[in-house]
């Protein structure tokens, strides 16, 4: 009896130290992950400050094509989004309630198993599933991003429209100050790199951008009436592009601002009564015109 009661003590003591190390471990695991993380930032914000906030030919006075960005880029991007908005009292929803409402507002399907992180919502051609890798400039990209893993949707931004980069990484953020603003390409042409710091409006700027995605992402995935009022204000587009470019119409209060402020205007009226999908399918919104025939005779002959 004494031996198995010896024997009893010693695995509760085992067990009872084992609890005791299994925190440990874990927060060393964490903060492994944290400094590697770090690093990686580091290294990204150093290729976009020596890359220069937008580089232009001396002679011409043309700003260059920004260069492609590199999938951690758009990573780390899409993570420094996620902390901006978590802290904003944004409600990550599950996965489920996540792929549903995607599905619903842009018809996307999300396999949440797949190793694609990321889908592209390209806004000049929706049914283009390629995964692009370069900043919007209005012309050939405009677009933004479904990040499955943060659960969350944002364009791309370069560190330094996200944080406070020389607050944040003081010992990277002096590269600046020894880097040339000038370069000379393989054709001999004289580039003019234009420096981050030299961008006077850019903490407006990122407080604009991290306000647009938060804004974004509550209104969608949390029905948030307050953040559709700052977007009915200061992001217009996005909105229109939900009704006219995507087709979702189930908001009545968003079809209504969108419906509002384009009836008078053929061509974008004919976008918001119809979409065609991808599979060559068209689709008529007759909820327009339930909004329609409440209207008063005067906006309702107009319409």
């Amino acid at each position: 009896m004494k031996v198995f009661n010896l024997y009893m003590l010693f695995i509760c003591l085992s067990t009872y130290s084992c609890q005791k190390k299994q925190p440990e471990n874990i927060e060393m695991l964490s903060n492994k992950e944290i400094k590697m993380n770090v690093n990686i930032i580091e290294e990204i914000l150093k290729k976009q400050i020596l890359q220069g906030a937008n580089q232009y030919f001396e002679e011409a006075g043309v700003e260059m094509p920004k260069p492609q960005f590199s999938e951690e880029e758009l990573r780390q991007s899409m993570q420094l989004t996620l902390k901006a908005v978590s802290t904003s009292g944004y409600n990550i929803v599950d996965d489920k309630e996540f792929t549903l409402k995607v599905k619903s507002i842009f018809g996307r399907t999300l396999d949440m198993l797949s190793n694609h992180e990321y889908i592209y919502l390209n806004l000049l051609n929706i049914c283009d599933r390629n995964l692009v890798k370069y900043p919007d400039n209005g012309i050939d990209y405009n677009g933004f991003y479904i990040g499955k893993k943060e659960k969350l949707i944002s364009p791309f931004y370069y560190i330094p429209e996200l944080l406070d980069y020389k607050k944040e990484y003081p010992n990277v953020a002096k590269l600046e100050n020894k880097m040339s603003t000038k370069s000379e390409d393989k054709d001999g042409d004289i580039i003019v790199i234009e420096k981050w710091s030299g961008i006077s409006s850019l903490e407006n700027k990122r407080s604009e951008n991290i306000q647009r995605v938060i804004s974004r992402n509550k209104y969608l995935f949390n029905d948030s009436k307050a953040d559709f009022a700052w977007l009915k204000f200061n992001d217009k587009i996005f909105l229109e592009n939900l009704v006219k470019t995507f087709g979702y119409v189930k908001d009545k209060d968003l079809l209504a601002f969108v419906l509002e402020n384009n009836y008078k205007k053929q061509e974008e009226l004919e976008k918001i009564i119809w979409n065609q999908k991808c599979g060559g399918e068209i689709v008529v919104n007759k909820e327009v015109f339930d909004l329609a025939k409440n209207w008063k005779k005067k906006k309702d002959m107009n319409f």
